[in-house]
């Protein structure tokens, strides 16, 4: 493979067109079953009479599962690969999903949710990892935008639908049925995705193995992922700070998302799922366009370290004055918004940094641990929402909580990130749209 540089245009769309929808309705399906939970939260608080301690916990010991077992199915991926573990990873949480509408107490359904933890815990990051099995280095930063975008699309369209099925069935019988498609998208994964693009049936003939050899060949001379393990990743102490920032941020990132319903039905208290779930959609609507224009702005800039923590640091502050405006009402929209710029839409941004921040052989492990350490704070950080909202009688009030740790985070990230080095340029695909804008 001597020129590289001729190899997208030599390849036909199938992987855009095969792929990545089979990648994004994966992370479709896995929102909805994630999150429903959080738009049926007052419904089942209700039914099964429940504090919002119970629901923090119900909520909340997902993150535990995705903590638990995160980092051994990454691992699982170098013997068994992804065309088996992610696919036994959804099948899994799509009967935890279902199985939550069977619950009759808490304690199933804490076990329940537990479940669908263990089985989401590798999936977003294992995506990243088989996106770059797929596409060459070039590439993939277009990839993994439309692959995220599905996230946004989810969020905009699953949370009024699932709002909309609780006005005319049960909660179990909703939880039920949604948990259903993930055990079908099982099949569909072992039918159409390999971790081998050369044994997949829907490629040309050859299209396969000029994959392979073009990834391959960006590989050469760049040491193993594998030559660090976690003991030494841990020692590392840009991972340990990098474990810090994303454990606050992802951290309140997944609790606010969470709760966001619960919020909405607080504040605007006679409105039915279906309302809720609309208005719920408002703030992942603005956090999925939020996280594309920051990535653009900073892959232009070259600001990274500043534009992350100055969003945090804004969505933070939208935390705090939440519990201190109560009318006009829809203002708490807007600040609900801002929250989700700040905490959800400034994710991605802050991903890209511990690809030029740690050595190439800490990337993979470093970015497993900085993951779980999200969802260990997401596993705290939810408990102690909903035993704050007993306490103080409010979860709007709550929240004040999660305006400190964004805070914090804010400005550990403007101390410890690090933009990428300037000076060395990526290079164009001739015609692409970054080359005729430099025209």
């Amino acid at each position: 493979m001597d020129d590289l540089s001729a190899v997208p245009g030599g390849l036909s769309s199938r992987r855009w067109t095969r792929l990545i929808p089979l990648f994004g309705v994966c992370m479709f399906v896995l929102y909805v079953d994630r999150y429903n939970i959080a738009l049926a939260a007052p419904v089942i608080q209700q039914d099964l009479g429940l504090s919002n301690a119970d629901i923090g916990t119900i909520t909340g010991v997902f993150f535990l599962g995705s903590v638990i077992f995160q980092i051994p199915l990454l691992a699982s991926m170098a013997r068994f690969g992804g065309k088996i573990v992610i696919a036994v990873s959804i099948f899994v949480w799509g009967l935890g999903a279902s199985a939550s509408g069977l619950a009759q107490t808490h304690d199933q359904l804490v076990v329940a949710r537990l479940v669908v933890g263990i089985g989401e815990a590798a999936f977003h990051p294992a995506m990243y990892v088989l996106i770059a099995l797929w596409f060459m280095e070039r590439e993939r930063g277009r990839a993994n935008s439309i692959f995220f975008s599905f996230n946004m699309v989810a969020g905009v369209v699953a949370t009024p639908l699932t709002g909309l099925m609780l006005e005319h069935m049960s909660w179990h019988t909703v939880l039920v049925l949604q948990g259903l498609p993930a055990i079908v998208l099982a099949v569909v994964w072992l039918i159409v995705y390999n971790d081998r693009p050369s044994r997949v049936f829907w490629l040309a003939p050859g299209e396969g193995e000029l994959i392979e050899d073009a990834v391959a060949q960006e590989k050469k001379g760049r040491p193993s992922v594998a030559s660090l393990g976690y003991r030494r990743a841990l020692l590392n102490p840009t991972v340990l700070l990098l474990m810090l920032i994303y454990g606050l941020l992802g951290g309140v990132s997944g609790v606010f998302s969470m709760w966001l319903p619960t919020v909405i039905h607080a504040t605007f208290r006679g409105l039915g799922p279906f309302a809720i779930g609309a208005l719920a959609a408002a703030p992942a609507l603005v956090g999925g366009l939020v996280a594309i224009a920051l990535g653009r702005f900073a892959d232009r800039t070259n600001r990274y370290r500043s534009t992350v923590a100055a969003t945090m640091l804004v969505g933070a502050l939208g935390l705090a004055a939440g519990p201190l405006i109560a009318e006009p009402r829809w203002l708490q929209i807007v600040l609900l918004c801002v929250v989700a710029s700040g905490c959800v839409g400034v994710v991605p941004l802050f991903y890209a940094s511990p690809t030029w921040m740690l050595p190439s052989a800490a990337v993979g492990v470093g970015i497993g641990l900085i993951n779980t350490t999200g969802a260990l704070f997401g596993f705290a950080s939810s408990y102690l929402v909903g035993y704050l909202a007993d306490a103080l009688g409010s979860v709007p009030a709550s929240f004040s909580l999660l305006a400190l740790l964004l805070g914090l985070g804010a400005l550990l990230a403007a101390v410890v990130l690090r933009n990428p080095d300037s000076s060395v340029s990526v290079p164009q695909a001739p015609g692409s749209m970054a080359e005729i804008e430099d025209r």
